[in-house]
């Protein structure tokens, strides 16, 4: 239970950082004669719009990756995977580039496993992937074997 508490107030302290970096909270302060005051101001709308471009880019993302894919994807049991060499890693955009059959397919990632990622550029990896909106997105990353 504790490690749980543990891991909510991390995401919330993320989410508060950054919210403030994005500009969906802002702080302010005032004074009025002996009294000073706080106020924190949330931006609904900016979050929204936030929020949006970033769903927008993954299901684009995904769907030109499944044109890509057509035909590299093995399908088994209902799991769908796809083995290729990583390419590059983009953490900030969640995205991992992989060539397969000499083509260089960028995939979305569903997870932050893109942060820890760079250990396999170079490598074979053997992609678990998730239809979602049309596209694929990765689930889960492993080395090939």
């Amino acid at each position: 239970m504790k490690r749980f508490l543990t891991v909510i107030l991390v995401l919330a302290v993320l989410f508060v950082g950054v919210g403030f970096w994005q500009g969906w909270f802002t702080a302010n302060t005032s004074k009025a004669g002996e009294k000073a005051g706080f106020s924190i101001t949330f931006n609904k709308e900016k979050l929204k719009g936030d929020w949006s471009k970033a769903t927008d880019k993954v299901k684009s993302l995904a769907k030109a990756a499944a044109d890509k894919v057509k035909g590299l994807i093995k399908k088994d049991n209902g799991n769908s995977t796809l083995e290729g060499k990583v390419v590059s890693v983009d953490a900030e955009n969640k995205t991992v580039t992989v060539q397969a059959d000499g083509k260089d397919i960028e995939l979305p990632m569903l997870a932050t496993e893109a942060l820890t990622l760079d250990s396999l550029v170079g490598k074979t990896v053997k992609l678990d992937l998730e239809e979602k909106d049309g596209g694929y997105v990765i689930r889960e990353i492993s080395e090939a074997k």
